[in-house]
């Protein structure tokens, strides 16, 4: 593990990409955990993280053209 709390910015590591993804796993966990603290009548409010390449968006539609944006979503069954 690569984190460091002390760097939080993550200024002063080579790592920076896989230590801001534990940051954000960190900051869902602790709103997790603080909903189920919370004393209602209702369900709580869940809070996960998730990877953004499996959201399907229409973002490269411009960039791409609608029919690779289309196409797209069958390269990754392959």
């Amino acid at each position: 593990m690569f984190y460091d709390p002390s760097n939080w910015q993550l200024t002063k590591t080579a790592h920076s990409y896989e230590s801001s993804k534990f940051q954000m796993d960190l900051i869902a966990h602790q709103l997790d955990q603080a909903s189920f603290r919370e004393e209602s009548d209702e369900l709580p409010v869940r809070h996960l993280t998730v990877l953004p390449g499996v959201a399907g968006t229409n973002i490269a539609n411009t960039l791409l053209g609608t029919l690779s944006s289309i196409g797209y979503p069958w390269l990754s069954i392959l």
